[in-house]
């Protein structure tokens, strides 16, 4: 379909559902990731959203990390 959905259910701790889909123009990459939890923190939804990068001649020098 458009997108890709990972959805976790642990037997300790927040259940969370991450959906990953490209922009209509395929230009970004668009995460919606929501946190569901019995605590005093209900949810918490984030969204992330990723520039696409330019190709890196083969010679461009790399930073170390």
């Amino acid at each position: 379909g458009d997108g890709y959905t990972i959805e976790i259910k642990p037997q300790i701790g927040p259940r969370s559902i991450e959906h990953y889909q490209l922009s209509k123009d395929g230009k970004q990459l668009i995460v919606h990731i929501d946190f569901d939890s019995e605590g005093p923190n209900k949810a918490l939804k984030v969204v992330r959203v990723y520039d696409r990068a330019t190709a890196i001649p083969q010679d461009a020098p790399r930073a170390r990390p």
